[in-house]
């Protein structure tokens, strides 16, 4: 699949990496080069890593990366150096890391840099050697991130990026053109550059005293500062100095107890930590994570997750950062042991690296719980968006295809760029396992179970979204046969009657409720009920949706192909009647054999397709509101909303919103949680729960469809309708982007009136009541 813009450079790039580390693990390398001014030309160089990078230019620091790839292409950066630049001679250096293995975030072939600038280009004129600070028996942060940082600074060689280092170099190894790294496609950055913004902490919320020298090993590190003892300190430290960014001292304990200093940077934050300060040889400093302070302290070792890095320290001053790793959370536990004399902190921030976000959509409401709400949601979309959409930006950072299914909408919705939409999805399709399917995460890391097989559906409906949002045909057209290749292949796994079952080695998932509902009694306790290998209801109306959008891409393209796929998905809703409807439950069954509760998401997606005989209508609608029918997760609860606004039922969105997202508007934590029905908070998910998850924002769409009364009639909004529902509001307001721009939209209730005020921008028409309104400010009355 070649939905990319286009290949990097021409000719095979010049990968170089030092002799013997294709075959190392938690593999860091250095690079450099000197250069005269006048062979750089205009300045500008081009730079790609297996698999992270941090660019150095006389030293200074300029830029680290790249966009993340898959096991099928890597991307090429581009940077205008100049201003680093100095007349005769000047230093490249390039910092390299690779796990060299498959994570949710890169999936490498080799430890390799490529550099090109000017009349330069990586070969065997620049000097390597393998990083020995860096230790690589380390294990995994996370499975979906990749390794813990475990780092002695003293053997760092000081000076080494200006050539003012006596450490040993050798010459660069260019990689042979037959190894793997070759088969992967190179391309341009296809997304616009992340922005690092440095946060101060807000607040220090802990400071304590703990245990003294630790000596271990990285395995047991997290479990360590899970269960050692915090206790209040003999003498306190400077606070309101960490905080304003003024220096702070640190001095030593009696019994050379260490010391816990937890940051409070009171926003999700992205990227990696900054630390500037000086202490003396050999001091340990062991850094952790989280969201969430636990009897006050951070809790580093959960599930299988090992939220911890120690660095041991050199003498005197020093900076300490995450330019190769990424970390993310809310709370930042340092703690300091071993050391003799003082400590000074010099500066402390977080150097948070997101998609630019300047001028967002918004909404603002006469229920404030609603506008704090609204805020949450923008936060936690912020902080969800890299180079790639994320799950979250603590636990995981994983770009889940089947959370793209309604992140990218809420993405729309909220910011209305396109490029990360366009290059998420074609990541994704770049990725093909054995079979033709795509896997459930982006990048795969080989793990079969991880090829979800309903994202195979969700693609079609994705594609669908992006052309109704976005009216951009250039790029459906580039990715249609692609997506509509691969929902064919999933075709295979359907029966004589049309409905799929696809085969028990793939997880068969599409809604949390199955694993984390406790009010039935399908397993046994501690177990998790499963559909893998079983044809359910729910995957079967996805398939119709799927079908039926594919007939609507198709409508302007291929009349023939729209009509097949209009057919098939008749034929589909049909077939699903008639095989999982019960009439004496009244309604539809999830499994054929009864042995799972009905889903209120399986009778949503009836609704949604709009292929109910009319006498299953009311049934299939008052399933919404069965106790006996499964409420889904924060996740899925998108399509029940959107069939609760089908039938005009905005009373009961508003309940549901109130319910489960009021519990989180209340709470002290900036962004919305990843479980709140069956699960909460931290609690979730084996006391992993991420509070910061961008699939959970189904509120986003009921505010600007349902409350604003705003949606897209024709593909890019060129007709819009304008019906907006009080649901016991008394004035909302608010701004929609679209391609031509924003739609404003401001209304006031009067009695059972509202005056609208209307903004329409070029090129669009609004339709409200039967008039027209075209670009430009409009007053009106509408009756309610």
């Amino acid at each position: 699949m070649d939905c990319f813009m286009r290949e990097a450079i021409d000719g095979t790039p010049a990968w170089i990496a030092p002799t013997g580390v294709s075959e190392m693990k938690n593999v860091h390398f250095r690079a450099r080069r000197k250069v005269e001014r006048e062979a750089l030309r205009e300045g500008v160089l081009r730079i790609a890593a297996e698999s992270f990078y941090a660019l150095y230019v006389n030293g200074q620091f300029v830029v680290n990366g790249p966009a993340r790839g898959t096991y099928t292409c890597n991307f090429l950066d581009t940077h205008d150096i100049s201003c680093f630049l100095h007349d005769g001679e000047n230093h490249i250096a390039v910092e390299v890391f690779c796990n060299n293995y498959p994570t949710f975030i890169s999936s490498p072939a080799e430890p390799a840099l490529f550099v090109q600038a000017g009349d330069i280009t990586t070969d065997e004129s620049w000097q390597v050697q393998i990083a020995q600070d860096w230790r690589g028996d380390v294990p995994k942060y996370t499975l979906q991130i990749g390794s813990m940082e475990w780092r002695d600074m003293g053997k760092e060689p000081l000076g080494w990026a200006t050539f003012a280092d006596d450490s040993q170099w050798s010459d660069a190894n260019v990689i042979s053109a037959d190894r793997p790294l070759y088969s992967k496609r190179l391309y341009m950055r296809d997304v616009c550059d992340l922005r690092t913004s440095h946060i101060q902490p807000t607040a220090v919320p802990v400071v304590a005293e703990t245990s003294p020298t630790l000596q271990c090993q990285p395995d047991d590190l997290a479990e360590f500062i899970t269960t050692e003892e915090f206790t209040p300190p003999s003498s306190g430290i400077d606070v309101q100095a960490i905080v304003t960014g003024r220096p702070s001292r640190i001095d030593p304990r009696e019994n050379d107890k260490g010391v816990a200093v937890i940051l409070d940077f009171g926003q999700a934050i992205i990227g990696g930590l900054e630390l500037n300060l000086e202490a003396p040889s050999g001091t340990i400093l062991d850094v952790c994570y989280e969201e969430f302070i636990e009897n006050g302290k951070l809790i580093p070792s959960r599930f299988h997750y090992k939220f911890a890095d120690r660095y041991i320290l050199r003498d005197g001053s020093q900076a300490l950062n995450n330019v190769l790793h990424w970390r993310g959370g809310r709370y930042v536990q340092l703690i300091f042991r071993n050391f003799t004399s003082p400590i000074t902190l010099n500066k402390i921030c977080f150097a948070d690296r997101r998609y630019p976000i300047d001028s967002p959509a918004e909404f603002q409401c006469s229920d404030d719980n609603f506008n704090r709400l609204w805020q949450k949601c923008l936060a936690t979309m912020s902080a969800c968006a890299t180079d790639t959409f994320l799950d979250c930006p603590w636990r995981e950072m994983a770009f889940w295809v089947n959370d793209f299914l309604v992140q990218q909408e809420f993405w729309q919705q909220l910011v209305g760029k396109t490029d990360l939409v366009k290059r998420s999805l074609s990541l994704a399709l770049s990725q093909p396992v054995t079979d033709g399917l795509t896997p459930g995460v982006c990048p795969f890391d080989g793990n079969e179970k991880l090829v979800l097989f309903p994202t195979n559906l969700f693609l079609a409906i994705v594609l669908g979204d992006y052309n109704r949002y976005t009216g951009d045909g250039e790029f459906v057209d580039s990715v249609l046969c692609e997506v509509e290749k691969i929902f064919n292949i999933s075709q295979q796994y359907s029966d004589d009657d049309l409905l799929l079952a696809p085969p028990e080695k793939y997880w068969n998932f599409t809604d949390w409720s199955y694993w984390l509902c406790k009010d039935h009694a399908l397993v046994e306790p501690g177990e998790h009920f499963t559909v893998d290998g079983k044809k359910i209801c729910i995957v079967n109306w996805f398939n119709c949706l799927a079908a039926k959008l594919l007939a609507e891409l198709y409508t302007s393209r291929d009349e023939k192909k729209a009509e097949e796929y209009s057919q098939l998905a008749k034929d589909i809703a049909s077939a699903i009647v008639e095989k999982f409807w019960d009439d004496e439950l009244d309604c539809f069954r999830e499994l054929l054999d009864k042995s799972a509760p009905a889903s209120k998401v399986t009778h949503s997606l009836a609704i949604l397709c709009d292929y109910l005989p009319a006498n299953l209508i009311k049934p299939c609608t008052n399933a919404l509101y069965r106790d006996d029918c499964l409420t889904p997760e924060l996740y899925m609860m998108h399509f029940v909303f959107k069939a609760l606004a089908h039938a005009d039922d905005h009373q009961t969105i508003i309940e549901t919103i109130e319910k489960y997202w009021q519990p989180i508007v209340e709470s002290d934590c900036p962004t919305i949680w990843e479980a709140n029905v069956h699960e909460h908070a931290k609690h979730a998910f084996w006391n992993a729960g991420s509070l910061c998850h961008a699939f959970a924002l189904a509120p986003v769409s009921v505010f600007q469809q349902e409350i604003l009364g705003i949606k897209s009639l024709e593909n890019g909004f060129k007709t819009f309708s304008v019906n907006p529902s009080p649901c016991g509001l008394m004035f909302a307001k608010g701004k929609i982007p679209t391609p031509n721009g924003f739609i404003g939209i401001e209304w006031v209730k009067r009695d059972n009136e509202l005056g609208v005020t209307l903004t329409v921008p070029a090129g669009t028409v609004a339709k409200c009541n039967g008039v027209e309104y075209g670009e430009g400010l409009h007053k009106f009355e509408m009756c309610i």
